[in-house]
């Protein structure tokens, strides 16, 4: 910024009218110095020379501080190194006469902060659930929370469909998200417009949700007493078949009371499950209904021989 005031002696000389103006930034990084110019001109413009001694700058803020102006090539200097982040204000005086009062911004140097991020949201999940993540911001010199504003951190998603994260907290942030659309997902944290995850954003898989186009193979007839199994199939209602497990497959038995053993389902980790049940009297009839997210897949007849 640059701004501009009068004044003048104590006769009010109109020949002795000076203007005074001061530039410098309205917000910079911590721990970096941040340097303020104050010229002085009569009314044509030509620089005024002073004693520097006559300045007194007031820091007000996070902490308080009195920066020493000296004269430099362009006029009457000073310096601020704001080691807490926060708004501080500057008053600046000539003899003790009021000139300006700005505001200057510290903020957390990105090559000072640590970010921390751990979640469901950075490791992927199913189509349609509400997955998260938190984002940890540490001071690396100090060793405490980094404060930055809400506004100052982005999260992107790209993908096969359109995502819109939620952003809450002002430290530590949680991110909370889903997606409707199965496929690969790329999370990308940004801060200021620049990205802080070291090996570029992070490739999620969001897989469908088994549905009722899954699939079981199994034989119409057993024998009694002897192991019955068949294989089910995860496939997610897009028609793709899911590749992991994790599918809250459920499988009931009708039949003769207490003639079949509960039936188990075993997770094969590669999108299949086997079933396994025991029938107990020969020549009975029972059927196996299988069942995935409330979604009935099957219904298999058995016919014992």
């Amino acid at each position: 910024y640059q701004r501009r005031v009068r004044g003048g002696n104590s006769s009010n000389n109109l020949n002795h009218i000076m203007e005074f103006s001061m530039r410098g930034p309205d917000s910079g990084p911590l721990h970096s110095p941040a340097q303020f110019v104050i010229s002085v001109t009569d009314r044509q413009g030509y620089a005024i020379s002073l004693d520097s001694h006559d300045f007194r700058v007031e820091v007000s803020g996070p902490i308080s501080a009195h920066p020493t102006v000296s004269k430099t090539g362009g006029g009457y200097g000073f310096t601020l190194i704001p080691t807490h982040e926060g708004h501080y204000q500057i008053e600046v005086f000539h003899k003790g006469h009021f000139l300006f009062q700005e505001r200057f911004h510290a903020r957390p140097d990105e090559t000072h902060v640590q970010f921390d991020m751990d979640g469901t949201g950075l490791k992927g999940g199913k189509v349609g659930d509400s997955v998260d993540f938190v984002i940890r911001t540490t001071d690396i010199s100090t060793g405490l929370p980094a404060s930055i504003p809400p506004n100052h951190i982005q999260v992107h998603l790209e993908g096969p469909s359109s995502v819109h994260p939620r952003l809450t907290g002002s430290g530590p942030f949680h991110v909370q998200y889903s997606v409707n659309t199965p496929g690969f997902y790329y999370v990308d944290v940004k801060w200021n417009g620049q990205s802080v995850l070291e090996r570029g954003p992070k490739k999620v898989l969001f897989q469908d949700r088994a549905g009722s186009k899954s699939t079981v193979s199994a034989m119409t007839s057993c024998k009694a007493n002897s192991p019955y199994s068949f294989i089910i199939k995860a496939v997610g209602n897009s028609g793709f078949q899911i590749s992991e497990g994790n599918e809250p497959f459920e499988i009931a038995v009708e039949g003769p009371e207490d003639q079949f053993s509960r039936p188990t389902i075993v997770d094969n980790r590669d999108g299949t499950y086997t079933a396994s049940c025991l029938f107990y009297r020969p020549n009975e009839s029972y059927t196996i209904s299988v069942s995935v997210y409330g979604h009935q897949i099957s219904n298999l007849s058995l016919i014992h021989i």
